[in-house]
Parts: structure tokens; C-alpha cells; sequence
């Protein structure tokens, strides 16, 4: 199925050139196998999981795309200009492959 997954403006390059390979949400976007858009390319959802925002910031920063924990933290204090980084906040994971596009 083909869900909608949006990304910032920002994140073009990492995603174009495949340095950004997941996303964390406030909830889930989609399944297993499903496919999303994004910049003219097309991608597939390979594995969905929680994590704290704690663990997603210190383990996994560099498949979001980002260069250090702290980088990954003032992105989401920007798109969650509210709420901001709470360590202990639970969310969902997305990891994804580019499966086509140019």
C-alpha cells in the first residue's frame, strides 16, 4: 500500500543520497512493506518499531540523516517547537529503502 511520509526541505540531500534511511514519528505511518514518495524517489518501509527518542537520538542518529546526537535533537526541538525533545517520549521508528525513482 503507499502511505504519505512527508520530510523538511533539509533532509532532501540526506535522502537523496541515501544517508537518511529512517524516520521517527509521533505515530505510525504505514506497515511493513508499504511504499512512500519522497523528492521524486520511492521507498519502502522494511522495519517499524518504538524507541525511546533518547535511544533514537544517541544510536541511530546517523541513519536519520543527521551528524551527532545534538544535530538530531535541535531538528526535532524545530519541527516539535511545543513539546520539544523529551528523552522518555516514546516513538515510532521507521526504517526505509529507496526502491526506485531518480
Amino acid at each position: 500500500m503507499k502511505v504519505k511520509v512527508s520530510f523538511k526541505l533539509e533532509f532532501l540531500g540526506p535522502i537523496r543520497d541515501g544517508r537518511k534511511r529512517m524516520t521517527s514519528r509521533r505515530e505510525p505511518l504505514g506497515n511493513i512493506g508499504d511504499e512512500f514518495e519522497a523528492f521524486g524517489q520511492l521507498f519502502q518501509i522494511t522495519e517499524i518499531f518504538q524507541s525511546k527518542l533518547e535511544d533514537v537520538a544517541n544510536q541511530y542518529y546517523t541513519l536519520e540523516g543527521v551528524e551527532t546526537p545534538e544535530h538530531f535533537k535541535s531538528v526535532w526541538n524545530k519541527i516539535h517547537p511545543i513539546r520539544g525533545f523529551v528523552p522518555e517520549q516514546l516513538v515510532w521508528v521507521h526504517r526505509f529503502i529507496r526502491i526506485g525513482g531518480e
